[in-house]
């Protein structure tokens, strides 16, 4: 009675039989097993024994960068795939900054090819507000020359502001320095096209 009451009062627990490894199974065995699992997982052919890479999108762009850059070299052949420099543009923005230069430097000269005296300030100003069309135009052409060369280029645009810069200096030199003009409006046309070209070009 005593092994019964025991045996009552003890709590009934399903409790599952633990299964136990075959003795027989190697740890090659094992480890092929745990690789066609992962082969499964990685890829539909569960019996495939390949190695299956998990390839990034970085790792697919590398591959097919030096992919492409091996298949460019042999269509080109050994030595011939070189990177140009371009060292013609240093003496476009030389020329061009160099006028600009120039339209601030030769103010007082200009001016007194003029024959404007310093004292004589009418005359001063209005040659202050000739030169002032240099700001003016570089302001306007800084971002309407998307509007007025919009059928060009930047390459042809460069041309545009290369040309004006010329222009510009060639109105202070030929009007004001061979034939000594006096007259104001050449320097508001040397200045104005100096506008047109900085603001163009850059």
């Amino acid at each position: 009675m005593e092994q019964v009451r025991e045996t009552m009062k003890a709590p009934i627990l399903d409790v599952a039989t633990p299964v136990k490894d075959d003795a027989s199974t190697t740890p090659s065995t094992r480890s092929g097993g745990s690789r066609s699992l992962s082969g499964d997982a990685a890829s539909p052919q569960s019996g495939s024994d390949d190695a299956v890479r998990r390839l990034a999108f970085a790792d697919v762009d590398l591959e097919a960068r030096t992919e492409l850059g091996t298949s460019l070299a042999e269509s080109v052949g050994p030595g011939t795939l070189k990177e140009r420099v371009y060292w013609e543009s240093f003496l476009v923005n030389m020329s061009m900054f160099c006028g600009y230069a120039a339209l601030f430097g030769l103010q007082h000269e200009v001016k007194s090819k003029m024959g404007i005296d310093d004292n004589d300030v009418q005359a001063s100003r209005a040659f202050g507000v000739a030169c002032s069309f240099l700001y003016i135009f570089n302001l306007i052409f800084r971002f309407s020359h998307n509007i007025v060369f919009c059928f060009m280029g930047p390459k042809a645009r460069a041309y545009v502001a290369m040309a004006s810069m010329m222009a510009s200096m060639l109105a202070i030199v030929v009007p004001i320095f061979v034939f000594e003009s006096r007259h104001l409006g050449w320097v508001m046309c040397a200045y104005a096209f100096g506008g047109v070209a900085i603001g163009t070009f850059e």
